[in-house]
């Protein structure tokens, strides 16, 4: 019995692949391969089944990511109950590996993290390497260079401590792709360098041939088309070799395009004839393609337009036959549907027609056997079988007439029938426009959307500027949407060019008076006007998404014209310059409009090398509106609740006054600050119905404040990925952490 399951399991499971392998369009050696694979499994022990599902997993990561994430799948149920550490692991990169060629970030970081949790709780170096290697790889995708290198070191330092060549090479090589990355294309030569020198001490052929070919390839970047072309070469040489036909092609199609762009236009038509030789030969189409443009375009700026023109009708004429290819198959389904719909209602109807026939059939017997009952019964009289007679007579005729209704009724049907599959013909092509118009739509919104984020991203303070001035902070910054609702605000305002501005704008309102410089004056008795200023603000405008990014554009520059412009530091009167400004520029007054924003905007003293007060207490300045401001001093949390009143919106100013708290808090120890907005407490989790809620996060930001500033944001943003599981991200989420050495230290 056992082996009967096993046996269906398994030619279910081979049917499957060979389903998907067809789809994919994957090459005759990788079905070959995974098949024998598969065969192996039935076969094997627990431990080799999830080597052999890895083996598998692998092979499609490129081509059929989703088959990737299935075996991996598989692969990881197998060594949780068998309680195999080394597959679990494998089995999370894996996923990761296939979200990644998916273009989902966000779900190839979640399985790497726990690939790497479950490495490091393992004592698994080896996958700790590979693990860091694949979160730099996410963060390379994602432009975030500076964590990327971060990851790719951590993993090369293992793989020295393992003395692991391979391992070395690998990181060697992703440190080279993201400084070519970013342009830093010497930096990438040396690493390139190094990892070509590693393989051939391995004598890695593969492996040798990939290096290769990723040194030519920023040589032709940086425009230095000798070395570019003796790379190249060499990768011609070497793939023939390997037989790895596919970089055979791409080396050749390079050295035409590098003749091509030195005008060596003889060469470039050998190469490229060469390449599009090699490509038809192999099957390898879109390769086909890209060499017939290359030709047409070499022929076209050597004035011989009459082979370009021929060239390139055979590009076109490729060009339409793929795509004419997805269509046949498309037309394919819809056609293989309408016939099993169509097979289905004439059985339907055959099987109704059978049915009356048996019942006339039975009639008919019924009828045969009455009559020969009536010819026995002759002796009872004449009278009594006429009478039967024509009682059997009349019900032969209502059957009859019955028999001839349900047959106009089946036609009816039929014609029916006919015209729904019409109807539903028409449908089909209509609703195949609409998807491709929506498709393109979308296309087009979300195109819009990228830009506006870049536009947004754009606004913020650059990174490096906020770390000259607060060398220890922190931004977690993640955006619900493409494009949000929250940002933070900073600017460093020198000494001697701040000054203090009133507005003149508003009656809600008014300078200080002189009590409040009396207030300040008790609390720091040497305020000194050479001390600089840092202003920092957390901001949450109403909504997310497009809403609330268009309110935080004009957060952004309102914060730019009262600070920066106007020089005013002082955050109470910040927030009242920014509460007039809001209203003014979405005319609230008239309007009634009740759109703002949430604000928690601090000022810190820094002093200057030339400061010349060692009396002076430098001090930090807090107001809030609607949000609070957190600060540790000795392992003490203190909470500094903001005014309950946000920026913006209408009400009754005579009722409601305008006026925010200004807090001053002195710098005479090392003090660390978090401003945030409500999205990290307000995130759902759990068991899926509470939320984060403020009183733990604030003991979480208390556990963790005596780490270092960078180890805290990957606390943070550890807890919340727990947190959150499963479900979807709630609100903008946006928290700002800061140490600060107190006076002794500055």
């Amino acid at each position: 019995m056992k082996l009967t399951i096993k046996l269906f399991l398994y030619y279910l499971f081979f049917f499957t692949i060979t389903i998907l392998q067809a789809k994919a369009q994957i090459s005759p050696r990788l079905q070959k391969y995974t098949d024998s694979l598969n065969h192996l499994i039935l076969k094997s022990p627990d431990t080799i089944k999830v080597d052999l599902l890895h083996k598998i997993s692998w092979s499609y990561r490129n081509a059929m990511p989703d088959s990737t994430i299935a075996y991996a799948q598989r692969a990881f149920d197998i060594s949780q109950k068998i309680n195999f550490d080394n597959g679990k692991i494998k089995s999370l990169n894996f996923i990761g590996v296939a979200y990644r060629n998916k273009g989902n970030y966000s779900l190839a970081s979640r399985y790497y993290f726990d690939a790497l949790k479950a490495a490091e709780k393992a004592g698994n170096k080896e996958q700790i390497g590979y693990s860091s290697i694949n979160i730099g790889n996410v963060y390379v995708y994602q432009t975030n260079y500076k964590e990327a290198i971060e990851y790719f070191n951590k993993a090369l330092k293992t793989a020295q401590s393992l003395n692991n060549k391979g391992m070395v090479a690998y990181c060697y090589v992703n440190l080279g792709r993201a400084f070519r990355s970013q342009k830093k294309y010497k930096d990438a030569q040396e690493y390139y360098t190094k990892t070509l020198a590693i393989r051939r001490e391995l004598k890695d052929a593969s492996g040798i041939l990939t290096s290769v070919v990723d040194l030519a390839e920023v040589y032709r970047l940086e425009k230095n088309y000798e070395k570019a072309l003796e790379y190249f070469s060499i990768a011609v040489t070497d793939a023939e070799k390997v037989n790895n036909q596919g970089a055979l092609v791409y080396s050749l199609n390079n050295i035409a395009n590098i003749y091509k762009a030195t005008n060596d236009f003889e060469r470039a038509k050998s190469y490229a004839k060469n390449s599009l030789k090699v490509a038809s030969r192999v099957g390898l189409r879109n390769d086909v393609r890209k060499a017939l443009l290359n030709l047409s375009e070499i022929y076209e700026q050597q004035g011989e337009f009459e082979q370009a023109y021929k060239y390139h009708l055979r590009f076109i004429s490729l060009k339409d036959s793929l795509f004419s290819e997805v269509n046949t198959r498309k037309i394919s389904r819809l056609q293989s549907k309408y016939e099993s719909e169509k097979r289905e209602t004439q059985l339907r109807l055959e099987k109704k027609i059978h049915e009356e026939e048996s019942k006339r059939k039975t009639l008919i017997i019924y009828s045969f056997v009455g009559g020969l009952v009536l010819l026995s019964l002759l002796v009872l009289g004449q009278y009594i079988n006429n009478r039967q007679k024509n009682k059997l007579n009349l019900l032969l005729s209502q059957r009859n007439e019955e028999l001839a209704t349900q047959q106009v009724v089946i036609t009816e049907k039929n014609k029916t029938l006919e015209e729904q599959r019409n109807s539903l013909n028409q449908k089909s092509s209509a609703l195949e426009k609409a998807n491709i118009e929506i498709t393109r739509k979308n296309k087009d919104i979300i195109a819009s959307m990228n830009y506006a984020q870049r536009i947004q991203r754009a606004m913020l303070p650059l990174e490096n500027n906020i770390q000259r001035v607060l060398p220890e902070h922190f931004i977690l910054f993640k955006p619900r949407d493409i494009v949000s609702g929250d940002f933070y605000w900073f600017s460093k305002i020198d000494s001697h060019s701040s000054r203090k501005v009133y507005s003149q704008q508003t009656q809600s309102v008014a300078p200080p008076s002189m009590d409040d410089f009396e207030a300040e004056t008790d609390l720091f008795p040497t305020v000194s006007p050479e001390v600089d200023k840092a202003v920092i603000a957390a901001v949450d405008c109403t909504g997310h998404g497009v809403p609330g990014a268009f309110m935080s554009l004009i957060g952004n520059e309102l914060l730019n014209e009262i600070i920066i412009i106007r020089g005013i530091t002082k955050p109470s009167q910040i927030l009242e310059e920014l509460q007039h400004g809001v209203r003014t520029v979405l005319q609230q007054k008239d309007t009634k409009n009740q759109d703002g924003m949430d604000i928690a905007i601090c000022t810190i003293d820094i002093i200057p090398e030339t400061f010349s007060n060692p009396n002076y207490v430098p001090k930090l300045q807090f107001a809030g509106a609607g949000n609070p401001l957190i600060y540790i001093q000795n392992g003490e949390m203190d909470r500094i609740k903001g005014n309950r009143i946000s920026v913006g919106g209408y009400r009754n100013f005579n009722i409601i006054p305008d006026r925010f708290d200004n807090h001053v808090i002195a710098l005479d120890q090392p003090t660390t600050f978090y401003i945030f907005s409500d999205g990290y407490q307000d995130q759902f989790g759990g068991n899926g119905t509470r939320k984060f809620m403020a009183k733990r996060f604030r003991q979480l930001l208390l556990d963790i404040h005596r780490l270092p500033i960078a180890e805290q944001k990957l606390q943070l943003e550890a807890a919340l990925k727990q947190w959150q599981g499963d479900l979807d991200q709630v609100d903008d989420i946006l928290v700002m952490g800061v140490k600060l050495p107190g006076k002794s230290s500055q």
